[in-house]
């Protein structure tokens, strides 16, 4: 059974769905999200988790943003080494 729900102000900004983990340990990210995150076949994905607290998938663009921002602070990275993506890097 998939629940799916969309809360927030604007109702496109957050998204609920429960999946199921096959027999090989695959999960199938749901069109809706897919297409949130503009998340297309044979891109990027990386995996973050915490023992005890949860799982999260980010695409690499924004990691790879994320991380020239933190550089960028420290003084150990240039601004214009960051992907050129205005939609990319800002997790809100």
């Amino acid at each position: 059974m998939v629940h799916r729900n969309h809360f927030g102000k604007n109702k496109k900004q957050h998204f609920f769905s429960s999946v199921k983990v096959g027999a090989k340990g695959q999960i199938v990210i749901p069109n809706e999200v897919r297409t949130m995150f503009d998340i297309n076949p044979g891109d990027m994905l990386i995996l973050v988790a915490r023992e005890g607290h949860g799982i999260g998938i980010v695409k690499d663009s924004v990691m790879q943003n994320v991380t020239m921002s933190l550089l960028e602070k420290m003084g150990m990275a240039d601004k214009q080494e960051k992907i050129d993506d205005p939609d990319e890097g800002s997790i809100e």
